[in-house]
């Protein structure tokens, strides 16, 4: 077995997450986390507001649950990276 790690790639300047199902969401708000911008494709507005929602419960959870701090959920969202967005509606909020 090797023992070499690679380092993670962190060249990439922004990323596109098709859909915000359980997994989509998942990946979308742990790139966002990292750094890198994300941009949301959703089949429609009623799909991308139930995504982004289960985000934001999730991240309240993480709040209330000790994980984080408002403070630190907040300043995760904050400038950039954006909460995700999609190329067909306004940028959600969380």
């Amino acid at each position: 077995m090797s023992t070499h790690v690679r380092e993670p790639r962190s060249d990439f300047r922004s990323v596109a997450v098709l859909g915000l199902g359980l997994m989509g969401r998942g990946i979308a708000q742990v790139i966002a986390q990292a750094g890198i911008p994300v941009v949301v494709l959703e089949t429609g507005e009623d799909r991308l507001a139930a995504g982004v929602g289960a985000i934001a419960d999730f991240l309240a959870e993480g709040v209330r649950r000790g994980k984080v701090t408002p403070e630190q959920r907040e300043r995760r969202w904050a400038g950039s990276p954006a909460p995700p967005t999609s190329r067909t509606s306004r940028p959600p909020t969380w």
